[in-house]
């Protein structure tokens, strides 16, 4: 699997991605809000992050903002605002969305909804759905990304594992952090109670052409916790 870092948005991002590329990550996933939505809508900028981005061979995906909801037609509009401008530079890049709905009422909504925007560079990420709605969801003519600490608080986790397994073909990116099972936590990997052993080696013998976000955001160390959980989820890794 490809790794990536989720950067701070506050935070200058060419020197995370430096940080990222240091440390052993193949690629980042931008958060754009704060000033990193700022940064990414003006042009100069964002040829001068996407030009470091060349140079150093880094994998870049981008979050939408966690506000926007693809139901409601003005947050479309800047969805597509935001998704176009970004392109211009990142043409080959995706862009993760939350899916901020649970009902099956909900479903048919987004359906209409989908039709009014482009969303072949969209990846759906799940939040606390549990797997019944989430099998709905599916079959929708979208692609996926899979928040496992959402999928696992919500969710037994031999059930989840299998759901992921039957619905490969729609999932193509992973966010991980770890979790005390309870609360959306997004500790650095070994700091929860997480199985990452089990979680990581289903990983890699079902979707190890896929690509995983590290969203580590619960830590007073950064750079030492960010090595921490890219070494543990190798190690881990190699032993499977």
């Amino acid at each position: 699997m490809k790794l990536l870092l989720t950067l701070n948005p506050s935070e200058d991002l060419i020197e995370q991605a430096r940080l990222a590329k240091s440390i052993g990550f193949d690629g980042i996933e931008v958060v754009v809000e704060d000033k990193a939505l700022e940064n990414m809508l003006n042009e100069g900028f964002r040829n001068k992050f996407y030009e470091f981005i060349k140079e150093n061979n880094l994998i870049t995906y981008f979050h939408l903002p966690n506000w926007l909801d693809i139901r409601e037609e003005r947050d479309r509009k800047e969805i597509s605002k935001i998704v176009k401008e970004i392109t211009k530079s990142f043409s080959n890049s995706y862009f993760v969305l939350h899916m901020m709905f649970d009902s099956v009422y909900e479903i048919e909504n987004f359906e209409k909804s989908i039709k009014d925007i482009d969303v072949s560079k969209i990846l759906f990420e799940n939040l606390f759905q549990d797997l019944n709605f989430l099998e709905k969801v599916f079959k929708l003519p979208i692609n996926f990304i899979i928040d496992i600490q959402h999928l696992t608080i919500s969710n037994p986790l031999d059930k989840s594992l299998n759901f992921l397994a039957r619905h490969k073909d729609k999932i193509l990116h992973f966010h991980l952090s770890d979790t005390d099972g309870i609360n959306h936590a997004h500790f650095p990997l070994g700091k929860g109670s997480l199985p990452l052993k089990k979680i990581i080696c289903f990983l890699k013998n079902n979707f190890d052409d896929r690509t995983i976000s590290f969203e580590v955001f619960n830590t007073e160390i950064p750079e030492i916790d960010f090595e921490i959980s890219l070494l543990l989820f190798k190690k881990i890794y190699g032993e499977c």
